[in-house]
């Protein structure tokens, strides 16, 4: 179950998958990382003031009403909710703060696929990243957090079966949740008031629209900068970042402050810079994704998940593409991304 929901569905326990390497952005490396907590923060599960308790509150009935409309009775929704925030609960207590998790350097911990089997030896490596991820066992990985790792270990290890397998329900549960009837959208929605502030459930239109978008959002670019944005502006724009850049480049010749070594060096950081505008020069190919319309949305949502799992796997071994877009042109928003600087 454990292997069968990393390749499938979430990420029970610990995160893994290939980024960009912290050392070197040039190269994807492989990622062992904290995971299992559905609130995310850890916050949400230890801290003891107001607005904590009543997320978690909150978050418990979420879990009880989600069970109980998948089938389960009364008492196994509220076993299962108990189960999950006691593994949440305790993964928090591992996971590093807000203020640890920016320091980068402290999360590059490289070991041996070895030391990862000693270190963590509760959980299957030997089968992992092949069943998983079609992948053969990395020579090295790089272990982000590592108290939150070997928490997780350390659960897999001393849980007893049944704990295990009510989590791993509420994985998968929670993952189809908001593909599935209304009911289900109504507790999210009301979990939502309390954790986001909503005010007001999205029409279902929208709901769709947003599912479409997360999951195919440059398929659905392409279609928008056609109307948009055509290639003419795009030209426009790249011409005026362009002349920007070569006014920089002015700028930095006549700075008095500057030493010529330094002002090389600027220079050098001016020329990597990756200029994006509008949309991507080639589109991501979908074309080996099929949606069926005689299965159900969410048996065809399965399909995307699976579709966009495989397509960051098949990074992996390869040189990073600079190029790569990481939002979808119809996204207004920007990002910065350090692993790749």
């Amino acid at each position: 179950l454990l292997l069968w929901l990393h390749a499938n569905y979430a990420s029970p326990f610990f995160g893994a998958g290939p980024m960009e390497d912290l050392g070197n952005s040039k190269v994807y490396a492989m990622y062992v990382s904290s995971g299992g907590m559905t609130l995310g923060d850890r916050d949400y599960y230890l801290a003891n003031d107001s607005r904590n308790k009543e997320v978690r509150e909150a978050y418990k009935k979420l879990i009880i009403d989600n069970m109980r409309l998948a089938g389960y009775s009364k008492k196994e929704a509220n076993r299962i909710m108990k189960n999950v925030m006691k593994i949440e609960t305790a993964l928090a207590d591992s996971a590093w703060t807000r203020e640890q998790s920016r320091n980068l350097p402290a999360m590059y911990n490289v070991r041996t696929f070895a030391q990862l089997k000693e270190m963590y030896n509760n959980i299957p490596w030997d089968r992992f990243f092949i069943e998983t991820m079609g992948i053969e066992s990395p020579e090295t990985v790089i272990v982000t957090e590592l108290s939150s790792v070997a928490q997780a270990n350390n659960l897999i290890g001393t849980l007893t079966d049944r704990e295990i397998k009510d989590y791993y329900l509420w994985q998968y549960v929670r993952q189809a949740a908001g593909k599935l009837s209304d009911d289900f959208a109504d507790a999210a929605f009301e979990f939502n008031k309390v954790m986001s502030g909503v005010a007001a459930k999205q029409p279902r239109w929208k709901q769709a629209l947003a599912t479409a978008e997360g999951l195919m959002g440059e398929a659905i670019g392409q279609l928008y900068v056609e109307k948009y944005f055509p290639q003419s502006s795009k030209d426009k724009m790249l011409e005026l970042v362009d002349n920007l850049k070569t006014a920089l480049g002015q700028h930095i010749d006549n700075l008095t402050w500057m030493s010529d070594a330094t002002k090389a060096k600027a220079h050098e950081k001016l020329s990597t810079f990756t200029v994006k505008i509008g949309f991507p020069d080639k589109w991501r190919d979908y074309s080996d994704l099929t949606i069926d319309p005689s299965k159900s949305y969410w048996e065809n949502v399965k399909a995307a998940i699976k579709h966009n799992v495989d397509f960051s796997l098949a990074d992996y071994g390869k040189p990073v593409d600079k190029s790569r877009w990481y939002m979808p042109p119809q996204t207004v928003n920007a990002y910065y991304s350090p692993l790749s600087n």
